[in-house]
This record gives structure tokens, sequence and C-alpha cells, in this order.
């Protein structure tokens, strides 16, 4: 209790004339008394925390750059809903749904997406203080406007992408993606059911070819860790026969991202087993698959590690762009690959090269 609470309490005990009572019946108007001041301290610490909560919700309605502790928000109408459906009560009451946030917010990382973006450092201070007993209502509201705020942008960038395509291509024509119909409620149903993790697990492209994304992220940024790869020094185009430190160079590239056995890696000469390894390379970076390294070949091979994951990155976007809708049968063209691939039930069953190009006509 407050201690202008115990203060009221203790003059109000006192005051009262316990002498003709029983101990029994004394301590029991004491308890009365305690409990009822103790209910009002509650109510009038509820009734703050109220109207803390709803002014803040009001200024990030009416302010586009409204922040709390340097974060900014950006889900503004979407709060005011939620909050006001709420009661302007805090939301965020289950421990495991905030615990299944976190760790989306976390994971986040594997889809490409940058954890920052969703207020993770803010979060997890605020978490610490709560955790030591720092319990007023400050702190309280900022944590739940906070998770809240979080929830929401993740579910939309997993959803719609982080990007509007059409800022980024004015010619786009695929069919807009709709919003849910209650997105308020269905965000209020998970946070107070303790399904946040599912929510936006189910938000994950169901894709086979987001998979294979986020596994190539995996991959390239476990390469970038133990320190990437050499550049292969320009030169003749390298084939079959040759020899050199140029040949031994691009064996250890090319064991690196595992087109080639390790035991392979130390040979100077390019044999028949490099050029299967080259020609393996070549067909995962859709270059002509001709097992000599001219200069496509060894522009790709020199494209460095931390412009990959940027690349796998952009595309992991664009696949939430338009992998959400797409059937599991389906014919896909890359144009920048002049490729073309049949997905049946979700599995890749054919591929083919294509030609791109104009519409002629004689």
């Amino acid at each position: 209790m407050p201690t202008f609470g115990r203060k009221i309490f203790s003059d109000w005990v006192f005051s009262v004339n316990l002498s003709p009572l029983t101990n029994t019946a004394a301590k029991g108007i004491s308890f009365l008394l305690f409990s009822l001041l103790f209910l009002l301290v509650a109510e009038s610490v509820l009734a703050e925390e109220k109207q803390f909560l709803r002014n803040h919700i009001e200024q990030i309605e009416r302010q586009s750059d409204y922040t709390i502790g340097g974060e900014l928000f950006v889900a503004h109408h979407l709060l005011h809903t939620i909050y006001r459906n709420n009661q302007f009560q805090l939301l965020w009451q289950k421990p495991e749904s905030v615990a299944q946030l976190l760790d989306a917010i976390q994971t986040s990382v594997l889809d490409g997406l940058t954890p920052d973006d969703y207020h993770l450092q803010a979060l997890l201070r605020l978490r610490e203080k709560k955790a030591a007993g720092m319990e007023y209502h400050t702190l309280a509201v900022n944590f739940d406007l906070l998770l809240t705020d979080a929830l929401i942008r993740l579910a939309y960038d997993k959803r719609f992408g982080k990007v509007d395509p059409k800022h980024l291509h004015p010619e786009w024509n695929l069919p807009e993606k709709t919003l849910l119909r209650d997105p308020a409620t269905t965000i209020e149903n998970a946070v107070t059911d303790g399904t946040v993790g599912r929510a936006l697990a189910s938000l994950t492209p169901p894709s086979l070819i987001y998979h294979h994304l986020k596994q190539a992220l995996a991959k390239y940024r476990r390469i970038a860790e133990q320190g990437g790869w050499d550049v292969v020094s320009s030169g003749p185009a390298m084939k079959l026969g040759m020899q050199g430190g140029r040949v031994q160079a691009l064996r250890d590239r090319l064991f690196r991202t595992g087109e080639l056995a390790g035991e392979d890696r130390a040979l100077p000469v390019f044999d028949k087993g490099l050029q299967q390894a080259v020609v393996r390379f070549q067909q995962r970076h859709h270059l002509d698959a001709d097992g000599v390294v001219g200069r496509q070949t060894l522009a790709e091979l020199n494209t460095q590690v931390k412009e990959k994951i940027n690349q796998i990155r952009v595309n992991l976007e664009r696949a939430r762009w338009i992998l959400h809708d797409i059937p599991e049968t389906v014919i896909l063209v890359d144009i920048a690959g002049y490729g073309l691939r049949y997905y049946h039930k979700g599995k890749l069953v054919w591929q083919t090269k294509v030609v791109v190009g104009q519409p002629y006509h004689m």
C-alpha cells in the first residue's frame, strides 16, 4: 500500500473506539477497513493508469511522429481502436503472450527483417525493469503500448511486406491484398488467448520458395561469420586442364559455398570434379552452365557475401508481396534468370529456359 494509504488507514483505525469489542471482532473490523481502503487505493491507481493510457493513445492518434522513449509509433488508428475496445485497460496480461511476441521479434531476423524495427531493445529494457520489481503505471503503460505497436507492425510486414511495391514499381498490377475484416479484434484475441506466436507464424508465406530463401539466408550468414571468401583474381577464362594459383583460389571459393567437397579444396588443377562444381555454381545462379569460368561467372563468384545476403533479403521481401496467395500448382517465370519453373502441389517438377524480350511484329 502507498505511504499515504497506510497513513489514512492508521488514522482511521485508531480513531475508532474498539474497547467494547472483543479482540476477534476488533480484528475483523480492522480487516474490513483495510480491505475497503485497499480497494479504494487500487481503484484510484487503476483509474490513473487508464487515464495515462488514454492520454497516450490520443496523442499517438493526433501526432504522426509521436514517440515514447525514442520509439516511433506507426499503428496510430488501429492502436486507438484496440484500446478503446478494451476500455483503455492494459492488454498484455498474459506473460506467455509477451514471451511469444518477443521470441517472434527476435527470430524475424531469419526472414530478413530487422528486429529493432519492432521496438526490441526498448521492450527488453522495460521487461527487465518489470522483472526487477519496478511496477509503476508509466512503465506498465509504455510497455503495453510498445508491445501492441510491435505486434501490429510485425504482423503487417509478414503479411504485406515492409515496402509498398507500387512505390518502387508504378507499373505493379497484381491485385491488392486486403486487410482482415476486423484486425483489432483479431489482435486482441491473439493477445488475450495467448496465441500470439501461432497467429504470427500463420502470416509467413506457405511457399517452398520462401522456405528455400530463408535457408539460403541462414547459409550465407554462416559464411559471413566465418569470414566470407576471397576474390578470385581476373585473367583468362579458366577451364578444364588449366593449373595455377587462380585455379586454387577458385577451388577455395567454391568450397566456401558448398559446390566443391573439402578434400578437393587445395588442388591447383582444373579437373573434372572442379568443372562439375563450376557447372553447379552456374546453374544455381542462372548462368550458362558450360563449366568454364568466363567473365560473367567470375563476376558472380566475386560478389561479396554481404551483397549476397542483401540480395536474398530483398527477394524475401518480394516473396512476401506475392507468395501468400499463389496456388500450390503454378508456373513461375524468372525474367532476370531467363527461366520457367512449374510447381505442382508445392513441389518443383519441371523447369526450362525461356526467351525474354519485347513482342516483335513484321
